[in-house]
């Protein structure tokens, strides 16, 4: 925040006179489409894969140079590719941001500690952002998810994750929950369950119709229409 306070009149100079030129300070990078949660909100899942590779992004952080701020990797689940952590810390030697985030489901709790861990190590002088998705408590969270254990999977990562943040300083953790038709009638108690999980912070969004996300009503399968707009 303090790095962004400065430039904050030079971003709205950029915006209204198309001067001087800057490079945006938050960048989202879809690592991959692929995802193992089937979530009623997102039909990500079901996109063709087409991920850049190490390499490739590799030059592209490196063309990109200093300038943003903040970086986030998304998908899909980006901890199913094995070289998430890889493209992250290529941004933080060539961009040096001041956060990385990584969102994720929690389901694969060994890969998730592994690369969170050398991601921590790996740029010190940032903070390491990983948002756990949780959508409700328990098996409704499995219901939304439409996998079934993803609830137990997710609190195993969890708590790995809280250990893991006694040995860096720089790991920030937070739930993050999308508000849609299956669960807002419960946004109190679900707020409630997860507070008991003590993140650092708590984000929620709204589900809306997303090309990304292939959510556009018309074009996804029809129990996805029920979802919030």
């Amino acid at each position: 925040m303090f790095t962004l306070l400065p430039k904050l009149p030079l971003y709205w100079a950029y915006r209204h006179f198309g001067w001087p030129t800057m490079m945006p300070f938050s960048i989202v990078i879809s690592v991959s489409y692929r995802c193992n949660s089937k979530c009623k909100t997102c039909d990500v899942w079901r996109k063709p894969n087409d991920d850049m590779t190490l390499e490739e992004w590799d030059k592209t952080f490196a063309n990109i140079g200093r300038g943003p701020l903040y970086f986030t990797f998304t998908g899909g689940e980006p901890f199913m590719r094995k070289d998430t952590v890889d493209m992250a810390l290529s941004a933080y030697r060539h961009c040096r941001p001041s956060v990385i985030t990584i969102p994720t489901n929690g389901i694969l709790s060994r890969q998730i500690l592994e690369q969170v861990d050398r991601l921590c190590a790996g740029a010190p002088k940032a903070n390491i952002g990983i948002n756990l998705s949780l959508d409700e408590v328990g098996q409704r969270h499995d219901e939304i998810r439409m996998v079934p254990g993803n609830w137990d999977k997710a609190m195993k990562t969890w708590a790995e994750l809280k250990a893991l943040q006694k040995q860096h300083k720089n790991l920030v953790l937070t739930n993050h929950t999308v508000i849609s038709n299956f669960n807002i009638d419960r946004f109190f108690e679900i707020y409630a369950g997860l507070e008991a999980l003590e993140p650092d912070s708590y984000i929620t969004e709204i589900a809306e119709e997303r090309v990304e996300l292939d959510t556009m009503i018309g074009t996804s399968p029809p129990w996805l229409k029920n979802m919030a707009r």
